[in-house]
């Protein structure tokens, strides 16, 4: 580092008061010799005057401490909307409970209750299924009646019910109320067919089996014979071909003929 580089550098660092004496001295002028100088000047001072001290770095630090200040509050900020998030995301994860606390009766005053299976229809479940529905948790599986089928049958109506949805593509059976997905596999027996059942009393189904005619499509049993042959007159080229550049022999006797 040059000499004056240093000197400038050094300058800056000192009090406007010993900067402007120093300024007037000569630049070729060595820097111990300055440093001599600038003591003599410093302890020659006056007792009581109060040095100009650059203002810089006092507001430098006074915007430092505010910009710390904004970034505190918005850590405390986002702090608290992340408890308030969680918060709130527990709640919503809780299940409700259902049970109250009742209080406990004496043998006395006890009553035996009547029982809530009066006056409703008795359904094949269990009572956790019944009482909670599609909130249940752990309970045993649902009791069905078994039909004399070798595979399991879903109808529309089981499905609207229980707002269940039959996946094709993945081979899956979908709950909408409680968003479970089961997997499947393909059955190995063919598909069933849909026979279309009639009641006993049908007068029309009866006179349709009296002229089966009607219902059976019409055939030639036998080779028709005889001697008459249908043509239809058609004038111009077929309907069905587009018109063709003629050949040049051609094309010369009909430009002459029109």
């Amino acid at each position: 580092m040059s000499d004056t580089v240093l000197r400038k550098l050094w300058m800056d660092k000192l009090s406007p008061q010993t900067s402007q004496i120093l300024v007037s001295l000569p630049d070729d002028l060595d820097l111990q010799r300055l440093a001599e100088i600038a003591d003599k000047i410093y302890e020659n001072k006056p007792p009581g005057t109060a040095s100009a001290t650059p203002l810089q770095p006092i507001v430098s630090s006074v915007r430092d401490s505010q910009e710390l200040s904004k970034i505190k509050d918005c850590i405390a900020e986002l702090t608290s909307q992340l408890q308030a998030l969680q918060t709130a995301m527990h709640q919503q994860n809780r299940t409700p409970n259902n049970f109250t606390r009742r209080p406990r009766l004496s043998h006395h005053t006890r009553r035996r209750s009547r029982s809530t299976s009066r006056g409703r229809p008795i359904f094949n479940t269990c009572w956790y299924h019944f009482k909670y529905g599609n909130k249940r948790s752990i309970v045993r599986n649902r009791v069905f009646t078994i039909a004399q089928v070798r595979t399991p049958i879903l109808g529309a109506d089981f499905l609207a019910h229980f707002n269940l949805s039959v996946n094709m593509y993945s081979l899956s059976l979908d709950d909408k109320t409680t968003n479970i997905t089961r997997k499947g596999i393909t059955s190995i027996y063919t598909s069933t067919c849909i026979n279309a059942t009639l009641p006993e009393a049908n007068g029309m189904q009866d006179l349709l089996q009296k002229y089966s005619q009607i219902t059976t499509p019409f055939r030639y049993t036998e080779t028709v014979r005889h001697n008459a042959e249908h043509h239809i007159d058609t004038t111009g080229p077929p309907t069905h071909s587009s018109p063709r550049r003629l050949r040049p022999d051609k094309y010369k006797l009909a430009k002459a003929e029109f």
